[in-house]
């Protein structure tokens, strides 16, 4: 019988995470460290299937980086929540990290901070993108902490304020693409060099961007809306944790 497997998500809220990171962050500051090291600064004795789940969390929240294979250090985001310089600075970047694991992404489009978590219809939802029960069951617990917390700091994650900027410069990100002005759905090419076929757009969303990145590959981004700098920054991010993942991936098989 084939095993179920469920697409990644956190097994820890987030300020499970940032307690966690802080260890690591007042023991090494921004060191490089290996997994082994880490694990025992977290709790564990060592290397193990629970403490490498537990790394995957925090790293999910954008608090943990990988900087050479089998090697972690703290992220400038988790410098900016354990030592912020205004109380404006951390707020943002808890809405940053909170909204980092793409499926507390999605639930937190349902079901904004501060508003009524149905354990039912949470599950539903959760089933439906492919979740196991027992997944369900720790995505509903570190969700519902994750967003009692974020609440206890008056952040509204669906509000269009900016965030202050403490990524590193996206300079190289933005020559690597192909940005148009958004497009009506009938669009069918990006330049003359290039000929793509029509893509489904849903409705009241409009084409946002189209970028051929190998010889095989394109991808086409679609949008509801303006596309602003913060929601960008947002989907740099989650790209950046869904990366980490394929290589998790690429390791273990």
């Amino acid at each position: 019988m084939t095993q179920l497997r469920s697409p990644k998500y956190p097994r820890q809220s987030l300020e499970e995470a940032i307690e966690r990171v802080g260890e690591i962050f007042s023991a090494e500051r921004q060191n490089p460290i290996d997994r082994d090291t880490a694990a025992k600064l977290i709790g564990y004795s060592g290397t193990s299937g629970a403490a490498d789940k537990a790394l995957s969390s925090i790293s999910q929240y954008g608090l943990l980086e990988r900087v050479a294979r089998g090697e972690l250090r703290a992220t400038n985001l988790a410098i900016e929540l354990l030592h912020p310089n205004s109380e404006a600075g951390r707020r943002d970047s808890i809405k940053a990290a909170a909204y980092s694991p793409p499926i507390f992404a999605e639930l937190f489009k349902r079901y904004p901070p501060g508003s009524a978590l149905v354990d039912a219809a949470i599950t539903s939802f959760l089933v439906r993108e492919g979740f196991t029960d027992a997944a369900v069951n720790t995505i509903l617990r570190s969700f519902k902490a994750t967003s009692q917390f974020v609440a206890s700091h008056n952040i509204n994650l669906e509000a269009e304020d900016e965030i202050d900027e403490f990524d590193s410069d996206t300079s190289d990100y933005e020559n690597s693409v192909t940005q148009t002005e958004p497009r009506s759905t009938n669009s069918s090419s990006i330049g003359p060099a290039l000929q793509v076929q029509q893509a489904t757009v849903a409705p009241n969303f409009s084409e946002w961007m189209r970028s051929q990145i190998s010889s095989d590959s394109e991808i086409i981004i679609s949008v509801k809306g303006e596309m602003k700098s913060r929601a960008l920054r947002r989907l740099i991010k989650i790209l950046e944790t869904q990366l980490e993942f394929l290589e998790e991936d690429e390791e273990e098989n």
